[in-house]
């Protein structure tokens, strides 16, 4: 539930962010790019969970879901770090 109300709230303003970074006549264009590139993560996401996850049993299968959540918790946290060391803003002149 946690993680569906953080989506819901994530979402729009990440969508919002992007929208507004774009010069008005590639509006049309950058949308649709970053809608397109929100459903191939999600279809990674899903795909990674089943490929971690496997064919649990009755006997592992709450171990297995910790083990497929703690990976996809872990991905954004190397996601954001790469991120940050790799884009850096430039210097106000002063």
């Amino acid at each position: 539930m946690l993680n569906g109300i953080g989506v819901g709230l994530a979402l729009s303003t990440l969508n919002s962010a992007a929208a507004k970074a774009l010069p008005s006549e590639r509006f049309g264009v950058g949308t649709a790019i970053d809608n397109s590139f929100r459903r191939l993560g999600a279809l990674h996401g899903v795909s990674l969970f089943v490929a971690v996850l496997g064919t649990p049993t009755s006997a592992t299968i709450l171990g297995d879901y910790h083990r497929v959540w703690w990976v996809l918790a872990v991905i954004p946290v190397i996601s954001a770090r790469t991120y940050l060391a790799t884009h850096r803003e430039p210097e106000a002149a002063g």
